[in-house]
């Protein structure tokens, strides 16, 4: 009588996903995320220590100005100015690290089609049964 193979084929969804990698050891594939998210909190990290010199320097000017002012309209106007320029920076400043964001999100979801692909060429592997 013949006997049944006691072996079975992975189902379509693999246990580790997409972090299979060609050798396949889920672990080295994994470490492409979070290389990913480090390198880009050290962008954000750079950008928010640019964005706070800039405008640092630029309050400590703002003051100076305030200090030697003489007339009050002109307090009102230059708090205005500063202000109206603050705004701005910091809108800009938002587009900035949403464009970091967002670059990096991009990186990510290609790594992961990419991963998808790969694991999708391979032929399935066989589990053996448990005894």
């Amino acid at each position: 009588m013949p006997q049944k193979s006691q072996a079975q084929t992975t189902p379509d969804i693999p246990l580790w996903g997409p972090f299979l990698t060609k050798d396949n050891n889920p672990f080295f594939g994994a470490m492409g995320i979070p290389g990913e998210h480090m390198k880009t909190f050290l962008e954000y990290q750079i950008e928010l220590l640019d964005f706070a010199r800039q405008r640092f320097e630029k309050d400590i000017e703002f003051i100076e100005r305030l200090i030697n002012t003489q007339e009050t309209t002109d307090v009102v106007t230059g708090l205005s100015e500063f202000y109206q320029e603050a705004a701005d920076d910091y809108t800009k400043e938002c587009l900035k690290m949403t464009d970091i964001g967002s670059r990096m999100t991009q990186k990510v979801f290609e790594q992961v089609q990419d991963a998808g692909e790969d694991k999708k060429q391979k032929p399935k592997r066989r589990i053996p049964a448990a005894a």
